[in-house]
């Protein structure tokens, strides 16, 4: 109720800043009710690709890298999602406008938000 009584006020910086917050921590809890569902169920795909790790955060770093290409890209935009069994790698492209150059050594840190989208 709160959330949606604060969209409904005048824009300035405050109130800008509170609703980027409050859209960001929606996203951060949907991303841990998401870790908890997949924490309790096996997921199969069609065909499968081996890789060490634990399932539940490989999941999630591939969902959360889908949804920020699928968010960041044009509209009318692609987004690409390449499997090679050989690495194995997984590779997600798409036609957003990409991390600035100097930015890019950082996208592996914990928690990193990129500074023109505000995205972790």
């Amino acid at each position: 109720m709160f959330a949606a009584s604060l969209e409904t006020q005048p824009l300035n910086d405050n109130f800008d800043h509170i609703r980027r917050k409050l859209r960001g921590m929606a996203r951060l809890i949907d991303q841990l009710l998401t870790l908890s569902e997949l924490s309790s169920k096996r997921i199969r795909a069609d065909g499968s690709v081996s890789m060490r790790g634990s399932a539940d955060a490989i999941v999630v770093a591939l969902r959360n890298l889908i949804s920020n290409a699928v968010r960041h890209s044009e509209k009318g935009g692609a987004v690409t999602l390449t499997v090679d069994r050989s690495g194995p790698w997984v590779e997600v492209a798409d036609t957003g406008p990409g991390i600035p150059l100097a930015e890019r050594d950082a996208v592996f840190q914990p928690f990193w938000r990129g500074s023109r989208s505000g995205s972790a």
